[in-house]
């Protein structure tokens, strides 16, 4: 087994296409990461506020 996938020949179409999906997989992962910090943020935040009420 390899841990590398044959995107096929450089240049193809088949080739950009394959490229361009890793892309955008790894945008929607970096995106999803920053959502998640978000929240979590926006937790610690909200409870935060809330205990210096108390």
């Amino acid at each position: 087994m390899s841990k590398y996938k044959h995107l096929g020949k450089a240049g193809s179409e088949e080739h950009i296409d394959s490229v361009m999906a890793v892309v955008r997989r790894s945008i929607v992962s970096e995106l999803q990461k920053t959502i998640d910090s978000l929240k979590s943020s926006l937790i610690d935040v909200s409870f935060d506020g809330e205990q210096e009420d108390i």
